[in-house]
């Protein structure tokens, strides 16, 4: 799966007359006088994600507390101090008037809450992420998921609950299971560890986006609720699923380089929307009299991501742009001799070379450049050589930092500085 690709499509039905609700309308049920983060997690993820419109379904309590820190949610507030099978009855209309339901965290595991959660899910005709206490409903009753359009998101031992399989911490094991029980069970999975497997019984993908510092309470409740922004705004379970938790740990990754040991799951609202446009290349970084149009990747199998660029344009050569192995137009793809070229010079034989330029344009001056930027990971414990050739001398490498920081003010000023036009 080309990851970045299955992000842009599932943000791509954002029309010129596109209208509130248009985008998406959410239904959460989460939450309990116990346990009041995991419903506000999944609903201001689900808003920061693109989700227009997100209703919580929840105990007063929980609501009011909502409410009072984020009036941007709509609440639907229940008597009590959990969800119990005489809320069905509040619960059921607003299935008709949602895209998607959410339902799960927080709400606990009182033997009324898992019969109301079972009824609803049979009930519930909407694509549906099922999470957390939500799972545990399941253990037993797994023919409610029979017809649905259903994501689930356990974690190791929700997973053993379910599934009645232990897997071991090893992507290997964690695949074989969570395709077995995806394709006997008709749904997709998203499997969360240290890498998340994701699968609809059909494809599997391998997320190794994240952080060790992702330890703390609440990141399994943002990622259901970035999923659910998906699935509301019409992307399948096993895209939404996907993109989730790749966009989820790529956020992830973003604070814990500033807060490490001090990062919360709450930090991913102010973070999201900007890993977001980063993936998406539609937020222009600008600085002095040079706009970055695009951003564009060179990835190897295993989706680390290379970098190149080529600072010189002579009136001679036209629109045509000197690269390793031969030259690019404008939006056209690398040629055999440049992924050729890059192998023998690096080493790295598993490179798939396919990089798209970005366009640099000198307002002042109207000259332009085109830039192919990235970063790159070690394989098998090797560092790339920072120059390609001694005739592409200006070609470098990035590290992974460098590349996030790109709209960065001084790492922007460096590399356009580097340009020499």
């Amino acid at each position: 799966m080309d990851i970045i690709q299955t992000v842009t499509n599932v943000y791509s039905n954002r029309a010129d007359w596109s209208h509130k609700g248009s985008l998406g309308k959410l239904l959460i049920i989460a939450g309990s006088e116990k346990y009041t983060g995991s419903p506000i997690f999944n609903a201001m993820s689900a808003l920061k994600a693109g989700c227009d419109l997100v209703t919580l379904i929840t105990p007063r309590r929980v609501a009011d507390i909502a409410v009072a820190a984020w009036p941007d949610i709509i609440t639907v507030p229940l008597e009590g101090a959990f969800l119990n099978l005489s809320h069905i009855t509040t619960v059921l209309p607003l299935l008709k008037t949602h895209d998607a339901l959410l339902i799960g965290g927080g709400l606990g595991r009182e033997k009324e809450t898992q019969l109301a959660i079972g009824n609803i899910v049979s009930s519930c005709q909407l694509p549906l992420i099922i999470d957390a206490d939500g799972l545990r409903a399941l253990s037993g009753h797994l023919d409610l998921l029979r017809g649905k359009k259903a994501i689930l998101t356990p974690h190791a031992d929700e997973f053993r609950d379910i599934s009645g399989m232990q897997v071991a911490d090893t992507k290997e094991d964690r695949r074989f299971k969570a395709f077995q029980f995806a394709k006997e069970q008709g749904v997709s999975v998203v499997l969360k560890g240290h890498v998340d497997i994701i699968t609809d019984g059909v494809e599997v993908y391998e997320n190794e986006t994240g952080s060790v510092y992702m330890t703390k309470g609440g990141f399994g409740d943002t990622l259901a609720g970035i999923a659910g922004a998906l699935l509301a705004r019409k992307a399948t379970p096993y895209e939404a699923g996907c993109a989730a938790a790749y966009l989820n740990g790529l956020t992830g990754e973003r604070i814990a380089r500033e807060k490490k040991e001090g990062m919360l799951a709450s930090d991913i609202f102010d973070y999201l929307p900007t890993e977001i446009s980063k993936v998406l290349g539609d937020e222009p970084a600008i600085m002095d009299n040079v706009v970055v149009l695009q951003k564009a990747l060179v990835r190897n199998k295993k989706g680390q991501i290379l970098a190149l660029h080529r600072p010189k344009l002579t009136p001679e050569r036209g629109g045509k742009w000197d690269v390793p192995g031969g030259r690019l137009e404008k939006g056209e793809m690398a040629s055999e001799g440049l992924t050729r070229e890059i192998r023998e010079e690096t080493g790295l034989t598993d490179i798939e070379c396919t990089p798209f330029t970005v366009e640099v344009t000198y307002i002042e001056e109207k000259k332009r450049t085109w830039v192919i930027i990235g970063y790159y990971g070690s394989i098998s414990g090797k560092t790339p050589s920072v120059i390609l050739s001694q005739e592409h001398d200006q070609f470098r490498w990035v590290t992974k930092a460098e590349f996030l920081a790109l709209e960065s003010s001084d790492y922007l000023q460096q590399f356009i500085t580097a340009l020499k036009f």
